[in-house]
């Protein structure tokens, strides 16, 4: 296979003049970048330089040119790379072999192996279409270099949604070195250098947080990404940023939407209890052994009451007794049917709805002990004469026909609809701001491993469009004709139970598990786009069990469906993390409970069960590379301790954070700090290491 390096040698010398391209922008003239192209001689004098160290193993020297030489140096990288795809040769081996230990001496990073790695691993059809795709860039780039003198705003447009496109396409290519440059661009194309009192800074603060992304995937830290980095840490100070994360102009593509085919059928579906946990996976954070992290009903004294947190005020749970639970589904205020108080799983079934929407419901209740574990940690929630905890997971699902294929759907966010919406809340260890979407879910067939529910699901080998009647207890199947692409997850990390992707537009009530059909394996969707919902980690068994809520960050992407084609969702590794530091006077503190795992898209990785981070702290003054002694932040050892008036020192959201950490942090009036949190073994992450910030 050939990569034809003089095209990409050519894309990467236009590029150059970009390196510093966003500063933070004060006029035109002091934030664009020169229309111009590197003078030959300075590639030519690296290169002699760089030989000439490497024959006598001068390592300090050849660390020393890359520093001096960043712009020449990146070309050879590349240009040494394309040659990987023919064999290369020995010499090419020895002076990319120099160059990545060079790369870590001096800029601490892993871009020349990142390069090495691609390079050299390159499907001959992903060549192709890396050629194809840098042929676009070009393209763009000619028409920047000559609207920079021009400045017409509308041609700036389109280069942005052009640029953002070809970031896209190298992004999904796995080429991050260019899909960073090209995403940078199109910030450039809406900014105040190019456009003045016009610029969109919203769009401008995601195209650099987009080309950020790219960067860190291949370790590329040298200082044309801190002028990126700075300029976005600016913007985003500033509240800009489009909400969703979606990049916006990055060529969607939008697909017809799903359309009546035959006729719809209604199906009677009969009620069926699930009293097992393990007897089917479903997606479903709660589902497992560790009651205390169900959904609850609290209660205060004897003769209070209170309700199901979904499932509607009408049904009530009255406390009769210290130890004595009775179940009103009339409204009565009454007591209809005993609830067990024992301390063992029990099944609670009744029927919910009226007239000719009654329909049967149910679910496992648990009562607390005195010695649970929470966190590693014991804890007494035995009822006592203040409160009552009962602990409630669902037990309820619909079985029937669709298609003449058999279908169960449970219904899991326990509203009482078999095949709703999910219902979102905010439990207990979410950081500030976030919600939890608890979702219904469905088996098709002889699965095992349920869906989320779909409003558009495939159904024995067709597409059907589904809706909920009299609460579930019949489900109207309508065909549809659905134009169908194909996603897979690329996931590093411990392999997540779920991976939920949700529709936009027309699919919005349409949900997707990556991994329905096995890990590696690709799904069948609709043409659109969509967006991460939700997921989840899990890890151990019983009260041993490590798990973690998947959650999109606000720069998190979407992933566009093409007819006929298959899209890669990249997710996890490398982990990082999302903090809110402050540094006043001397003093540099991190809040404990805005310390969130981040993945390599952005994703969140929230509510961490048995394995809370506890990283490091690290300093240092900004433009530094010496960096602080590491100091550990502490996690909540005991959740029963007072302090001197008797208050609970810790509640049981702290468990899910480290405690907060401020720790000195001296530096000349005027200089600013940098912040960098560690934690070196994770017990279901590993290494998480966040960006300087």
């Amino acid at each position: 296979m050939k990569m034809h390096s003089s095209k990409l040698v050519v894309a990467l010398t236009l590029a150059a003049a970009l390196f510093p391209a966003v500063a933070p922008a004060r006029s035109a003239a002091s934030s664009l970048p020169a229309p111009f192209q590197e003078p030959p001689d300075r590639a030519t004098q690296f290169k002699t330089k760089f030989r000439q160290a490497l024959e006598i193993n001068a390592k300090e020297e050849i660390a020393k040119l890359v520093r001096s030489y960043a712009e020449e140096a990146t070309q050879h990288v590349v240009e040494l790379c394309n040659t990987l795809a023919n064999g290369g040769s020995d010499q090419v081996e020895k002076e990319l072999a120099a160059l990545r230990e060079a790369w870590k001496t001096s800029f601490k990073s892993g871009f020349v192996e990142h390069m090495y790695n691609y390079f050299s691993l390159l499907d001959p059809r992903a060549a192709k279409e890396v050629e194809k795709v840098d042929r676009l860039y070009q393209a763009a780039y000619k028409k920047y270099a000559e609207n920079l003198t021009k400045k017409d705003g509308g041609v700036f447009d389109l280069l942005a949604k052009e640029f953002a496109g070809v970031g896209k396409a190298f992004d999904e290519l796995g080429y991050m070195l260019f899909a960073g440059r090209a995403y940078n661009l199109a910030g450039l194309c809406v900014d105040t250098g190019t456009r003045g009192p016009a610029a969109e800074h919203d769009f401008a603060a995601d195209y650099f947080g987009s080309a950020l992304k790219a960067l860190e995937a291949w370790e590329i830290t040298d200082g044309w990404y801190q002028s990126i980095k700075a300029r976005y840490e600016e913007l985003t100070r500033l509240g800009k940023g489009t909400a969703g994360g979606s990049v916006p102009g990055a060529l969607p593509v939008p697909g017809p939407e799903p359309v009546k085919a035959g006729e719809a059928t209604i199906s009677s579906f009969s009620f069926e209890a699930v009293p097992q946990l393990d007897k089917f996976v479903r997606p479903n954070y709660s589902l497992d052994e560790v009651h205390v992290l169900w959904p609850l009903v609290y209660m205060r004294e004897k003769g209070t009451s209170s309700n199901f947190q979904a499932l509607g005020k009408k049904v009530k749970i009255l406390r009769t007794g210290s130890a004595a639970l009775m179940l009103d589904v009339d409204g009565d205020d009454k007591g209809d049917k005993e609830i067990s108080a024992s301390g063992n799983k029990a099944l609670v079934q009744f029927q919910i709805g009226e007239a000719d929407d009654k329909r049967e419901w149910a679910c496992i209740t648990e009562v607390g002990g005195d010695k649970e574990t929470y966190q590693g940690l014991q804890v007494n929630v035995q009822p006592n004469d203040r409160q009552f905890i009962l602990y409630v997971m669902n037990a309820a699902s619909m079985v029937g026909m669709v298609n003449n294929v058999p279908v169960r759907i449970f219904d899991d966010n326990m509203d009482g609809i078999y095949g709703s919406a999910p219902q979102t809340w905010q439990y207990i260890g979410l950081a500030g701001g976030s919600v939890q979407p608890d979702l219904d879910a469905m088996l098709v067939g002889a699965e095992k491993h349920a869906r989320p529910y779909s409003e558009f699901a495939e159904i024995g080998g067709a597409w059907f469009q589904l809706e909920a009647v009299k609460g579930g207890a019949q489900i109207k199947a309508t065909p549809s004709n659905v134009e169908v692409g194909k996603l897979k997850l690329d996931y590093k990390g411990e392999l997540p139970e779920y991976v939920v992707l949700q529709g936009e537009g027309a699919l919005a009530n349409t949900y997707i598990d990556l991994l329905q059909n096995g890990a590696g394996a690709e799904v069948n969707l609709p043409v659109g786009k969509y967006k991460l919902s939700y997921g989840i980690v899990r890890k151990g068994k019983k009260q041993q069990i490590m798990k973690a809520l998947i959650l999109p960050g606000p720069r998190t992407p979407t992933w566009d469906v093409v007819a006929g084609k298959s899209t890669i969702v990249q997710l996890g590794a490398p982990f990082g993390f999302d903090f809110e530091a402050e540094h006043k006077g001397e003093t540099l503190s991190v809040k404990g409970a805005s310390v969130v795992v981040v993945g390599a898209k952005g994703e969140r990785y929230e509510r961490l069960w048995n394995c809370a981070p506890r990283p490091e702290l690290l300093w240092r003054k900004s433009g530094s590379k010496r960096a602080s002694k590491p100091e550990r932040f502490g996690i909540v050892e005991n959740l029963n301790d007072v302090d001197d008036q008797g208050k609970a020192v810790h509640e049981y959201a702290d468990t899910f954070h480290p405690i907060s950490l401020s720790v000195e942090a001296k530096v000349k009036e005027g200089e600013t700090v940098e912040v960098q949190l560690v934690e070196k073994k994770n017990k279901l992450f590993g290494v998480i290491e966040s960006a300087w910030r």
